[in-house]
């Protein structure tokens, strides 16, 4: 299956936009695309973060979704990424429903850090459960949430851990990840 998904990655980059142009490689007779021995090294890098392996994927030219198939072994990549300071300015900045699963773990993994009753390590499919609620029931902030929560015909999927939404996202203070912030 992973072959498939790289021969998929290599079949569509001459069809994907580069790095933020409106060429595409296609566009160039004599471009060459991105070998899968480049490809694996970002991707096996350790020097790179996450968020940087996605930037230098997608500045090669592939789009979100493929991005998220070469990655799908990094927790906080495989999902269109982010970084702890976006997911922090969204939750601050009361933008639930902007955040991405990726976000939703990084910032739910520093809160437990800064917080050790936090006992919450988000899955894939959590995250992207989260995510879901956020953006199907337009919950940008702290009181959406709770207005949410409160109401009893809400429906919380169970891959979502109970009790994560309040202490993540409503009891938990985010100005106390400021000095984790990057």
């Amino acid at each position: 299956m992973q072959d498939m998904r790289r021969l998929l990655a290599i079949a569509v980059i001459g069809f994907v936009p580069v790095g933020g142009c409106s060429y595409t490689i296609s566009d160039f007779e004599h471009a060459l695309p991105a070998s899968l021995e480049e490809v694996g090294r970002i991707r096996d890098s350790e020097d790179l973060t996450s968020q940087q392996k996605r930037n230098t994927l997608q500045q090669l030219g592939f789009p979100p979704l493929i991005i998220n198939a070469l990655l799908i072994a990094e927790r906080t990549a495989n999902q269109f990424g982010g970084d702890l300071r976006s997911a922090w300015e969204k939750v601050s900045g009361e933008r639930f429903n902007e955040l991405t699963p990726d976000e939703v773990q990084l910032y739910t993994d520093a809160a437990n850090e800064v917080d050790r009753r936090l006992p919450f390590d988000l899955t894939d499919e959590a995250a992207q459960a989260i995510v879901d609620v956020f953006g199907q029931h337009s919950i940008a902030t702290k009181d959406d949430l709770q207005a949410f929560l409160d109401d009893p015909g809400s429906q919380i999927p169970s891959s979502i851990p109970e009790d994560a939404l309040p202490e993540v996202f409503i009891d938990f203070d985010p100005s106390q990840l400021i000095d984790s912030l990057p």
